[in-house]
């Protein structure tokens, strides 16, 4: 790394993720010491191939973390790099993979009727209980 280049920031996150939410969290650090964090801003940039061709900044801050969300069922990848008070681009980090596949459409209804049933029971269970008599214990 050259002297006047700044640090080069690392994902924290596995190398490859997978999610069936289309969110997640993207964090990185500083592996090398003696660059202060309030003189870098960092670029997460997105893209659904290897090589990052037509890739996206994700935005432009001094955070370690930002939230991605919206994702459709796709592969992502993603890679960072620290931009100094200078506007002086430092390297790319090693891009991690996010694989995200929602869950079924069949799953997710069978859970939605699932709860129903439960809801139902529930409900019939209070009304029953609530119509019930009233019994008074005898005194001995």
């Amino acid at each position: 790394m050259a002297v006047d280049q700044p640090a080069n920031p690392r994902f924290v996150n596995p190398k490859h993720t997978f999610t069936n939410s289309g969110y997640l969290k993207l964090e990185w650090e500083l592996p090398e010491k003696g660059q202060q964090a309030h003189d870098l801003t960092f670029e997460p940039r997105q893209a659904d191939n290897k090589n990052f061709t037509q890739a996206a900044t994700r935005y432009k801050d001094i955070d370690y973390a930002t939230y991605i969300s919206g994702l459709p069922d796709n592969t992502y990848y993603f890679r960072i790099r620290a931009i100094d008070d200078n506007q002086k681009e430092g390297n790319w980090s090693e891009a991690i993979t996010v694989e995200v596949e929602h869950h079924s459409l069949k799953l997710a209804l069978g859970l939605f009727s699932l709860g129903f049933l439960v809801f139902v029971a529930t409900v019939g269970v209070v009304y029953w209980g609530f119509n019930q008599p009233i019994k008074k214990k005898a005194k001995l």
